[in-house]
C-alpha cells in the first residue's frame, strides 16, 4: 500500500506488457536508424574475370567491362557513389591500381590491355567498398538527428507503460 493506496495486478500486468513491447520495438528501431546512417562495407566480392581473357591470354577488350554487385542507382549514382574501393587478386595485397580501372557511379571495374591473367586457371579478383542501402540519409545533419530517433521512440514507449501503469494504481 502507497499513500493509501495498492499498486493492482492490472496496473504491474501492463506495466510489464509496456515493458515487454519496449523491449522488442526498440531493438528495430536501433536497427532501422543504422541502416539510415551508416554505410554498408563488402569485404571480398569475388568478381570472376577469366571471360575478359583471349585465348593468348592477351584481353578482350570487348568483355572487360564486370559489374560489381551493389551498383548505384537513382540518387546514389551522383549522391552516394561507391567508396573507399580497393581491388586485387587472390593474394591479401588490394593495392592494385595499373591494370583495372573501376567507376564509383556504376560500379563497373574494367580490366585493361596491360593486364596479366593466366590462361589456365580462374582470373578471380576480390574487391572490398562501401555503398549507401536504399535509405541512407544523404545529409550529415539529417544523420545526426536520426540517432534522437532511437532516444525519443524509447522514451515515448516508456512514458507510455509508467502512464498506464499509474492510471491502474491512481484509480
Amino acid at each position: 500500500m502507497v499513500n493509501g493506496k495498492e499498486i493492482t495486478i492490472g496496473a504491474i500486468i501492463i506495466l510489464f506488457i509496456g515493458i515487454m513491447v519496449v523491449l522488442a520495438v526498440l531493438p528495430e528501431i536501433g536497427t532501422q536508424t543504422a541502416e539510415m546512417t551508416t554505410k554498408n562495407n563488402v569485404v571480398n566480392e569475388s568478381i570472376d574475370i577469366s571471360t575478359a581473357r583471349n585465348s593468348t591470354g592477351g584481353i578482350n577488350l570487348t568483355v572487360s567491362n564486370f559489374t560489381i554487385a551493389n551498383i548505384p542507382t537513382g540518387w546514389k549514382i551522383t549522391n552516394c557513389p561507391i567508396e573507399s574501393v580497393l581491388w586485387g587478386n587472390l593474394t591479401t595485397d588490394k593495392t592494385v591500381t595499373s591494370d583495372y580501372n573501376f567507376y564509383a557511379t556504376s560500379g563497373i571495374l574494367q580490366v585493361l590491355p596491360s593486364a596479366i591473367m593466366t590462361v589456365d586457371f580462374v582470373n578471380d579478383t576480390f574487391i572490398d567498398y562501401t555503398y549507401c542501402l536504399d535509405g541512407y540519409i544523404t545529409s550529415g545533419s539529417g544523420r545526426s538527428m536520426a540517432g534522437l530517433i532511437v532516444l525519443f521512440s524509447a522514451l515515448a514507449l516508456v512514458a507510455f507503460a509508467i502512464f498506464f501503469a499509474l492510471k491502474g494504481w491512481l484509480e
